[in-house]
């Protein structure tokens, strides 16, 4: 567990309680029935069923915290047949983001349809974008002439974030609706699902994987300008393993260097549908930290804003 004490002389003012304690469990049962006796006060929770669950009993309350965070799935640039942009749009084209949503998550109130690299919370987020549109024909003559039809595709997962199965899953139905076959496959360990996504710019060195070609994984957005992303994007190594084109470089270079803000902000705007015309990623969720709390926990939400519990100060019991 960990133990955060509470220290009287905080500029901001004396917090309400002693002590916040944060308790790793793994196990979701434990995790209910330890809210449930009232060992544990509050847990997130990622289920449809489990929100609906809560949300009709009267002893808990639920918070929804938009999370800033982006869940995507990446192609593994060094496999060749994403060499060939065609096999990355069909793909792109192939996928339904909504039903991906409603089957890999529950509902928009774990996670909104994803449009772009950027989450909403992200300065410049460029609202006006649609996303990739489904279109199952041009998927199809697509996957064909590329050859994605002729392969098998491998898709790796880490089993221990949530959504990731449910996810991988239905991409894997959409896929084979254009004649591509895929093998699902999750990995238990951080340390090897990361060892394969990363593999072509791990340590500061590439490393050759094409055991995979795709791949669903998350990532922050650091509660601020793009430009914070730029240096994980745009290097030469993060070009092995995933396309970026020199347009998308050029233009993040710009925007970044930019002082007006009007301006700043149209170059970016311009960057998001720059970067989805790359077919570099495939943008899947824009998720919600969704909490349970036991009735006399309160304050949860009193930011809304992430990271939750920014300010711990917030949080109290009402006896």
């Amino acid at each position: 567990a960990i133990i955060y004490e509470r220290y009287d002389d905080y500029y901001g003012g004396k917090a309400k309680l002693d002590q916040v304690i944060i308790k790793m469990m793994p196990d979701l049962s434990a995790q209910e029935a330890a809210l449930q006796t009232g060992e544990i006060s509050m847990m997130r929770v990622t289920s449809q069923a489990k929100l609906d669950k809560y949300k009709a009993d009267d002893n808990y309350t639920v918070y929804s915290i938009p999370e800033g965070r982006l869940n995507y799935m990446a192609f593994n640039y060094q496999c060749d047949i994403w060499k060939n942009p065609d096999a990355r749009k069909a793909v792109c084209l192939a996928l339904n983001v909504d039903e991906i949503i409603l089957g890999g998550y529950g509902s928009e109130e774990l996670a909104l349809p994803a449009k772009n690299f950027c989450s909403p919370e992200n300065f410049y987020y460029n609202n006006e974008m649609e996303g990739y549109q489904q279109n199952i024909e041009e998927a199809k003559r697509l996957a064909e002439e590329s050859g994605l039809t002729d392969i098998t595709l491998n898709y790796i997962y880490f089993t221990a974030r949530p959504n990731m199965k449910e996810t991988a899953q239905i991409v894997q139905q959409q896929l084979k609706q254009i004649g591509v076959e895929v093998n699902v496959q999750g990995l238990s360990a951080a340390g090897e699902f990361l060892g394969h996504l990363f593999a072509a710019w791990r340590g500061g060195k590439t490393t050759e994987d094409t055991s995979w070609h795709l791949a669903t994984n998350g990532m922050d957005s650091l509660n601020a300008d793009p430009a914070t992303k730029m240096s994980s994007w745009k290097s030469p190594l993060i070009q092995v393993g995933m396309y970026m084109s020199d347009e998308t470089i050029e233009l993040w270079e710009k925007a970044s260097q930019a002082i007006d803000v009007a301006e700043r902000e149209k170059l970016y705007k311009e960057l998001q549908v720059q970067f989805n015309e790359d077919y570099s990623i495939y943008p899947m969720a824009n998720t919600n930290y969704v909490m349970v709390a036991r009735k006399e926990s309160k304050g949860l939400d009193a930011l809304e804003k992430y990271p939750v519990f920014e300010d711990y100060t917030k949080i109290y019991v009402e006896e």
